[in-house]
């Protein structure tokens, strides 16, 4: 029996899919770190490798360090005297943001700790060996015993989660513009961040 001409192409396509999801996710991960320092800096930390220090430790995962990012941003907004319309706007997009971000946290921590069925078949008709559709499945045991949670059934579930990354990517650096705006406007800090 011989592969199907798609095979490796097909298989390829399986695992970079799920490769770009990975960097999409680590993109704004990255950029919450930077808009975490640069924020620091602008209120008066004057060099930003001590915000990176911070902001770089191992315990500052997606989840403890978007919570820290909301956190920073509530107390910037909620302890001035500042335009609280406008702030409140932003402190609603940021939650906004986070409920949809920790969705994605799940689906990284499900996509990176499944086991992966990659496999193949033969097609009677033709009798090649053909790629079968992505399948990744992750140990859930519950009380009555083993349990297997399929995590990604097809590659477009996975296209449908960088589209979902890549529409917040864009959402949280409007939230930073507007924020690096309000704190501007509303006199907050020393002024311009400097890397």
């Amino acid at each position: 029996m011989k592969k199907s001409k798609n095979f490796d192409i097909e298989i390829n396509n399986q695992l970079a899919s799920i490769g770009l999801f990975v960097v999409e996710f680590e993109s704004i991960l990255e950029w919450i770190r930077f808009d975490c320092c640069a924020i620091l800096q602008y209120v008066g930390l004057e060099q930003w490798g001590l915000s990176d220090v911070i902001f770089g430790q191992k315990v500052f995962t997606a989840g403890p360090l978007l919570n820290c990012y909301e956190q920073i941003c509530n107390e910037l907004i909620n302890d001035n005297d500042g335009d609280k319309i406008s702030g409140n706007d932003i402190l609603e997009r940021i939650n906004d943001f986070k409920k949809k971000f920790d969705k994605q946290i799940q689906v990284r921590n499900d996509l990176l700790h499944s086991n992966y069925r990659l496999g193949s078949r033969i097609n009677e008709q033709t009798n090649e060996i053909e790629p079968t559709e992505l399948l990744a499945l992750k140990n859930s045991p519950t009380k009555q015993g083993r349990n297997k949670k399929v995590t990604v059934s097809s590659r477009q579930e996975i296209q449908n989660h960088i589209d979902n990354l890549t529409e917040l990517k864009m959402i949280q650096r409007t939230i930073f513009r507007d924020l690096m705006i309000y704190m501007s406007n509303n006199k907050l800090g020393k002024g311009a961040y400097k890397k």
